[in-house]
């Protein structure tokens, strides 16, 4: 999974086998990943603002060819990880909120990952450009930051559900959207159906409700757009028509309009980094749309969502990616291994004959089970009566080993007698 991103070329081979999730962002330039043992480590792009949370001189460098553990965000059992333009944010299971990067005040200075003062139980975070929003464990929505550069920022959290029951939240560059516990689907911020002028700032922070005509289960962001999957499989999208996938010219869809996908999808994922789209079917397709295609269309090797994001940033909609566990810290990571008969303790041609034989069909009869116990008990009473030599002995008793063995179950007096292979 990992040789997808050519970031984690980067990554030495015995660290990268206890990779445990990851993050990818920066259109797949920059990454932090944590381990096996809780450790966060960032390498790629630092940017500017230190995006990727390193302490000491490594703060200061805006490329880091080499992972560096991220001290602040370690050991803290991190669950979600969203990095827009300027800033990252993070959550853990016990529902505390971690940020670093440019100040939310726009001051000077570089903040390194600390514990953010939130009176709520943090579940899920999510990430634009200048902004990020909470979902509580109240399922509440809260904003923080600003929608666009010359906004005044704001600093306290400010809540953007009105008293909405909120399941799911996900981001664009300049707004958000949320799903209810009902299927509803709203958005916040800068006007999500891409019409730009005469918009107010505190217009953002009021909800507005999407009309969809049955209720929704998930709901992602694209760059300027909108992207919601009905209870029927069916995907419908609005906001800036930058490759959406619908049958319409306009280059602002004011109104929900259906994805030109023919059979019914099962989950969605979507990044605004990039602007791309991706869905899976419940036959196992992966499709894919947006950046540089307009249509929906079938990715060949694709096996999961996440391989529609090769080389690029993973969907926060998918939070930490969890990375398959790995059998051996060979060099070729991730990839098919070869092994030759040497490396692996197979068992001999002959026991392989011997005990195919004894499972045969023959063995099995009653017939041949009954003959094999009357000539044990005719040989053993034969062995008692007789007084020969010390020779003979030896040699009667080796017949009598031999043909008890067939006493036994078909296969397993063979097993027993193993050693005389």
């Amino acid at each position: 999974m990992l040789r997808n991103w050519v970031i984690f070329n980067k990554v030495p081979t015995e660290q990268l086998i206890r990779v445990k999730h990851i993050h990818v962002f920066e259109g797949g330039r920059s990454a932090l990943y944590v381990t096996s043992g809780d450790i966060v480590y960032g390498v790629g792009a630092n940017g500017n603002y230190n995006l990727l949370g390193l302490s000491g001189r490594h703060r200061q460098f805006s490329l880091v060819l080499e992972p560096v553990s991220v001290e602040r965000l370690s050991l803290k059992s991190i669950n979600t990880i969203a990095v827009g333009d300027y800033f990252g944010v993070a959550n853990n299971t016990n529902g505390e909120l971690y940020h670093w990067g440019r100040r939310m005040d726009k001051r000077r200075g570089i903040l390194l990952p600390h514990q953010v003062k939130c009176p709520y139980f943090v579940v899920d975070v999510a990430c634009g450009s200048e902004f990020f929003i909470i979902l509580t464990k109240e399922q509440k929505v809260f904003f923080r930051g600003t929608f666009q550069q010359n906004d005044h920022p704001i600093l306290e959290f400010t809540e953007v559900s009105s008293g909405l029951s909120v399941s799911s939240i996900s981001c664009g560059i300049f707004h958000a959207a949320m799903i209810t516990t009902d299927g509803q689907v709203y958005n916040c911020g800068y006007d999500h159906h891409a019409t730009y002028r005469s918009w107010k700032f505190e217009e953002g922070l009021i909800p507005k409700k999407l009309d969809l005509r049955e209720p929704c289960t998930q709901v992602v962001c694209g760059r300027r757009s909108t992207v919601c999957l009905l209870t029927s499989g069916t995907v419908w999208a609005c906001g800036e028509n930058d490759n959406l996938g619908v049958e319409s010219e306009n280059s602002v869809m004011k109104h929900p309009s259906k994805v030109k996908i023919l059979e019914p999808i099962r989950e969605l994922a979507a990044t605004w980094f990039s602007n791309i789209f991706a869905a899976s079917t419940w036959g196992g397709r992966i499709y894919c749309w947006g950046y540089k295609t307009r249509w929906p269309a079938v990715i060949a090797d694709a096996c999961v969502l996440i391989d529609a994001f090769r080389n690029k940033e993973t969907p926060s909609s998918l939070g930490l990616v969890p990375v398959a566990p790995q059998l051996s810290p060979c060099a070729s990571f991730n990839a098919k291994t070869t092994y030759r008969r040497s490396d692996v303790n197979l068992i001999s041609p002959e026991v392989v004959a011997k005990l195919e034989r004894s499972l045969s069909a023959n063995d099995l009869t009653t017939s041949h089970y009954s003959q094999d116990k009357e000539i044990v008990e005719q040989n053993n009473t034969d062995s008692n009566g007789q007084a020969e030599s010390s020779a003979s002995k030896a040699s009667q008793q080796a017949q009598s080993t031999s043909k008890s063995s067939k006493n036994l179950p078909p296969g397993l007096g063979l097993l027993i007698t193993a050693g005389n292979f």
